[in-house]
């Protein structure tokens, strides 16, 4: 069924693998706070409410709000689909987030003495639990979801570009670092892949929705 679905799904699946393999090269080549100040170049007013609209569709309430929609629309297997992968790759970062908390990146770069500064007021956390991204997790799993049950796969790369963007903007608007951000895409697309396999077991007409 995997293999099945990576070979209807390689353009989203190459694209979403390019993503990983960048992010590692990236990682490899910078430390820990090097890779969050790098990856932040340029801050100006524009970004700041471009970024902060961005980041809300992979707030929860949204997501949800989206898999209703989709039920009402007759989209009920997208739905399904949509909602468990949201919830189980949810409670994969947040078990993640209490056994390994980590501190967030103003307060990292504040303990390591290292002044940054584009954090936003009002936005920024000053706290832990940095890893993974549950946003980039949700962003990545909805982006999954939607183009693996779409018919026309041109529509996944725009599904994987809005994915990028989310998970960017958490490291823009200060709350994740990039490592945070590739960990959640990974569990994003794993969580939907292990989602579909375990729909297919134990409730096979669910994509007769």
């Amino acid at each position: 069924m995997i293999v099945r679905l990576i070979q209807k799904n390689y353009q989203f699946i190459i694209g979403w693998l390019l993503f990983i393999l960048l992010g590692l090269i990236y990682l490899y080549n910078f430390d820990k706070a090097s890779s969050f100040i790098t990856a932040n170049p340029l801050h100006n007013t524009f970004l700041d409410y471009t970024f902060r609209v961005i980041t809300t569709l992979g707030d929860g309430l949204f997501i949800a709000a989206l898999g209703v929609l989709l039920f009402i629309l007759k989209a009920k297997r997208h739905s399904l689909l949509l909602l468990a992968s949201f919830a189980v790759s949810g409670i994969i970062v947040q078990l993640i987030k209490i056994i390994s908390p980590s501190p967030r990146p103003s307060l990292f770069l504040q303990q390591q003495h290292i002044d940054y500064p584009y954090f936003l007021g009002q936005i920024t956390l000053h706290n832990f639990y940095s890893f993974p991204s549950g946003h980039t997790a949700a962003a990545f799993a909805v982006a999954a979801s939607l183009a693996f049950l779409l018919k026309n796969k041109s529509y996944s790369f725009i599904f994987l570009m809005m994915a990028i963007l989310i998970g960017y903007s958490r490291i823009y608007l200060g709350q994740h670092f990039p490592e945070d951000v590739v960990a959640g895409s990974a569990i994003g697309v794993v969580c939907t892949i292990a989602t579909m396999v375990i729909l297919d077991r134990f409730f096979p007409k669910w994509q007769q929705l």
